[in-house]
């Protein structure tokens, strides 16, 4: 298929999602939930967007969202008082306020102690007098973050494997002993540093965000760098240059499907619950292991896809002209091939929010963050408060559904002769 039916396809499909109007809806609320998660520290914050004291202004609420900061010192509601100019958060309060003396475990219904309307408890609030709505707000970056977070990673791992695994079969690549080594020492680093050397700075980076993230991750590419220079250096010395070049046939089809059968049979949350035993618990730490166990079934429904098109006559035609491995790869195969992984992530980011939600529940997760699972944790302790299961609940349920609608939307588009109204 050429670039030009391509784009053309795409665009038939883009039209026959959009006719589907459930799945077209929860994909625009999917949207607007990314939209909640990136900016809750200006939508929910007891710290005001802008304040003016003294003639100096301040915009705390900004500095929460870029530089990862909850220190409530700085600009209490006394402060509040001595502005000259005050701009609040839609929802003044932050997940993490607690009101125990004036509104613990009141109601949405309920009558609250607060000044004005402006200061109401919409959702409600749990036993510590932490305002609802703010934690179901934060909640939607935990939520959605782990979950594309943790599916990305998923379908890196599952496009790289199953295109290996389909292309090349068990009789169809070979590896230069240098390259293999390469590989090997590569892999070996980057798990040492993330693990071990690092592993408490990868912590602070996903929790401060934007640029530590940015400098560990330079780390880690900086040390690929090196190996490879070494590599380079080696095979200039005539000794190493002719024993590195000796080519090693990998049984690739063999050894990933092995490596699928035995991904598939570790149960997920036995294998987090074990490694938050032996390691501190983190959201990276969540996000890493649930990565590295939905792949499987990426790498399946993309292997049975390109075996598939690798039949077709132009494929056979690219191979004919002599077109290399990477560019019938990369132009030919995985462009018509993608649309099955598309339904298959959108199905997995559901399951990897119920795994989520899950682990939150029994207390895996940190114990210093909110999310829905840890609102939803505060209901089985009291029999009174139904607000605290209901609305958690809902959106856990919403969430799933929308993923779940727009899996179906998904494949129902890439299906050419359905044709709905």
């Amino acid at each position: 298929m050429t670039g030009e039916n391509n784009i053309k396809w795409w665009m038939q499909f883009i039209k026959r999602f959009r006719k589907d109007r459930l799945s077209f809806i929860s994909f625009c609320f999917l949207l607007f939930m990314i939209v909640v998660g990136l900016f809750a520290d200006v939508i929910a914050n007891e710290k005001p967007l802008y304040i003016k004291i003294n003639g100096q202004s301040h915009f705390p609420a900004l500095r929460s969202m870029f530089l990862g900061t909850y220190d409530n010192n700085i600009f209490n509601h006394q402060d509040f008082k001595n502005a000259e100019n005050l701009i609040l958060p839609l929802v003044p309060y932050s997940p993490y306020n607690q009101d125990i003396i004036k509104n613990k475990l009141k109601g949405p219904f309920d009558e609250q102690n607060i000044v004005s309307k402006r200061w109401r408890h919409w959702l409600g609030t749990d036993d510590l007098g932490r305002d609802l709505l703010s934690g179901m707000i934060y909640g939607v970056r935990y939520a959605l973050g782990i979950g594309l977070s943790s599916m990305a990673l998923a379908l890196l791992i599952g496009l790289f494997m199953g295109t290996l695994s389909a292309f090349y079969g068990d009789h169809g690549f070979s590896l230069p002993l240098h390259r293999l080594l390469f590989l090997i020492c590569s892999i070996s680093i980057v798990l040492f540093t993330t693990f071990e050397s690092r592993y408490f700075n990868w912590i602070d980076a996903f929790k401060n965000g934007g640029v530590a993230i940015i400098y560990e991750t330079s780390i880690l590419i900086g040390l690929v760098l090196l190996i490879w220079i070494i590599e380079k250096a080696l095979l200039k010395i005539s000794l190493f240059n002719k024993l590195m070049k000796f080519k090693l046939n990998l049984p690739l089809d063999l050894i990933i499907n092995r490596s699928i059968e035995v991904t598939v049979s570790v149960p997920v949350l036995f294998l987090i619950i074990s490694l938050v035993a032996i390691f501190s618990s983190s959201i990276f730490l969540l996000i890493i292991v649930i990565g590295l166990t939905q792949w499987t079934s990426i790498a399946r429904f993309l292997r049975a896809e390109i075996l598939r098109i690798k039949e077709l006559n132009y494929i056979e035609s690219a191979m004919a002209l002599g077109y290399s491995d990477l560019r019938i790869i990369v132009k030919h195969i995985l462009p018509n091939a993608i649309t099955p992984v598309l339904i298959t992530v959108s199905f997995g980011v559901a399951s990897t929010v119920l795994i989520e939600a899950s682990l939150s529940f029994l207390g895996i997760v940190p114990g210093n963050i909110i999310t829905w699972g840890v609102l939803l944790k505060g209901a089985k302790e009291f029999s009174a408060p139904w607000w605290i299961a209901v609305f958690p609940g809902l959106a856990i349920f919403f969430t799933v559904s929308v993923f779940n609608l727009i899996g179906e939307g998904v494949s129902d588009a890439s299906n050419p002769k359905l044709n709905r109204a």
